[in-house]
């Protein structure tokens, strides 16, 4: 399993580092005689109501996505890791430890 998940984790970087790989429309480029076609050869997943090739704009939208998703973990791993560093040296006051588990009680 943990092959199968590094070949897709590997397809996605892909894909995010070289769309134009797997696409080979322009995810923004509008042609309104195409619009709300199906499935095709030529448009893999169809196009939406302005004639968008929607395969181009999931390849092209998968480089924000991905860049979003690892700011979080990175801010969020390095936060966890500095609290837990200074709550087991004990320059942390208990309180602080308490704080998250409130926070899923705050509306």
């Amino acid at each position: 399993m943990a092959v199968a998940g590094l070949i897709v984790m590997g397809v996605i970087v892909l894909m995010v580092v070289a769309p134009f790989l797997f696409t080979s429309q322009s995810p923004i480029e509008q042609d309104l005689s195409q619009a709300l076609q199906p499935p095709s050869p030529e448009h893999f997943l169809g196009t939406d109501r302005q004639g968008r090739d929607i395969w181009a704009r999931i390849v092209y939208g998968a480089a924000a996505t991905l860049v979003g998703a690892s700011l979080v973990v990175i801010v969020s791993a390095s936060l966890g890791v500095t609290l837990g560093l200074l709550s087991g040296a004990g320059t942390v006051p208990p309180a602080a430890g308490k704080r998250p588990h409130l926070l899923p009680v705050e509306p």
